[in-house]
């Protein structure tokens, strides 16, 4: 299935939220995490400065609250990002179209999940179903778990929360027990990797913010930054995206 985002921002404020918690990194500081921390950070390879990772990230966000797609957000990003990556990336427009598609289902599932597992919604429909989009793009990852049905609590879903690799186009969908009976509960989950770096879903915050326990002192610091950071001036890539005739009429935005 695809996921159709409507014009209206308010759709999207948990998968915005969930977006912007993310804590922009170098690649250095980034790849010096284990999974479960890199699930909390944003970076780009290739790119040593966190300002142009920080204006990366808000150019996402506005592309998902103010459903432009994928389209504006690269006519906005991608200089900046060729700047960075001075030469060194092959297909430039293919790297920029990637990170865009990777941030835009992290943060759509992520969001999903902190709904699905309310409390009020997970006794309605305590089930869980891995739902791929089926077609000749569809990874061997993904054909092997499509439609596999497990109840909301178990730990397949820590380990196999979409994306489960890179231009993952995959979600999971919530099932009342009737529905998952039809469908049929998979007796065991599916041996199954996710690709890489991939799979493991966002830990819920605590009630003043993200629980920093046990965090690295990289992803403590880069909290404490964007926290002290006071508001500025958009970028120039961020005024561009803004300025953009037509670029705020866009109906739908499909996510693929």
């Amino acid at each position: 299935m695809s996921w159709r985002a409507p014009t209206d921002p308010q759709k999207f404020e948990e998968a915005a939220a969930w977006f912007l918690r993310r804590l922009p990194l170098t690649p250095g500081e980034f790849l010096k995490l284990c999974v479960r921390w890199r699930r909390e950070a944003f970076t780009i390879t290739g790119v040593a400065q966190v300002r142009v990772i920080e204006d990366t990230m808000g150019l996402i966000d506005r592309a998902m609250s103010d459903g432009t797609g994928y389209r504006a957000f690269m006519e906005a990003a991608l200089p900046a990002l060729e700047a960075a990556w001075a030469g060194s990336v092959r297909d430039p427009g293919f790297r920029t179209e990637t990170i865009y598609r990777n941030a835009v289902q992290t943060a759509y599932n992520d969001g999903r999940r902190e709904l699905m597992l309310d409390p009020d919604v997970a006794r309605a429909r305590p089930f869980m179903m891995f739902d791929a989009v089926m077609d000749e793009a569809t990874s061997e990852i993904c054909t092997k778990l499509n439609g596999t049905v497990l109840p909301n609590d178990d730990p397949f879903w820590g380990s196999h929360w979409p994306p489960l690799h890179h231009r993952c186009r995959s979600a999971v969908r919530s099932l009342s027990r009737s529905q998952a009976e039809r469908r049929g509960v998979a007796p065991s989950p599916p041996d199954v990797p996710s690709q890489d770096g991939f799979g493991v879903p966002r830990r819920e915050l605590a009630d003043g913010g993200l629980d920093l326990s046990g965090a690295p002192a990289s992803v403590r610091a880069a909290y404490e930054r964007r926290q002290a950071r006071a508001p500025s001036e958009p970028s120039p890539a961020a005024r561009r995206i803004a300025t953009q005739p037509g670029l705020f009429g866009t109906t739908t935005t499909r996510v693929i």
